[in-house]
């Protein structure tokens, strides 16, 4: 809910900021975190959220390219933003959509988005503060980012935001140390709400 709230006031915020261009944000996002490349510990971690970064260019260049998406549509809808968090959003999809199997696929992708931005700042952290964190917990967090990535994007297909992307070539845009599939098989095991509180206490 913290980084749900975090993001309505991001989203604000560039939005009185006139000479904002999502396209010029992301490369410079991407820039950033393709300098944690140089720390040895945070290669994997790096290259996970790169991945997660392309995967949402994606989705977002898709929605901002349709018919639906006007910028006067976005700033119509900003003053509502200040009078809503996670929780009264979650109730609004679950009373605003009928069908229940596409509410939670809207809840689901939310909250995959919102765990890509969670480990984001997490590394900013990390690599801005050097943080004395463990090789275990930055491989957890590099496992989380992709899932959600992967997760973030099938839903995108599913729901038609994006078209089907070849699983061959989309595999190739992420790195997997020698503990990934052992890590996978982990958080397969786990709900994904309660691996990222384990991250907490890590």
């Amino acid at each position: 809910s913290k980084i749900f709230n975090f993001r309505v006031k991001a989203i604000k915020w560039l939005l009185k900021n006139k000479a904002f261009g999502f396209n010029d944000l992301y490369n410079d996002v991407y820039l950033e975190i393709e300098k944690y490349n140089a720390e040895p510990k945070l290669q994997i971690l790096s290259e996970n959220l790169l991945f997660a970064l392309r995967c949402n260019r994606r989705v977002v260049n898709a929605i901002i390219n349709s018919e639906d998406f006007t910028k006067e549509n976005i700033e119509y809808q900003v003053p509502k933003l200040s009078t809503i968090n996670y929780e009264q959003f979650v109730t609004s999809i679950a009373l605003g959509v009928p069908d229940d199997s596409t509410a939670q696929k809207i809840v689901d992708w939310t909250n995959s988005s919102l765990y890509i931005e969670y480990v984001a700042l997490a590394a900013s952290l990390i690599y801005d503060e050097k943080l004395p964190i463990s090789p275990e917990t930055i491989n957890e967090l590099a496992s989380l980012v992709a899932d959600a990535a992967q997760l973030y994007s099938a839903i995108s297909t599913e729901m038609g935001l994006i078209k089907q992307r070849s699983q061959k070539f989309a595999s190739l845009d992420m790195i997997i140390d020698e503990n990934f599939m052992k890590e996978q098989k982990q958080i397969a095991e786990m709900d994904i709400n309660d691996y990222g509180k384990s991250l907490f206490n890590s």
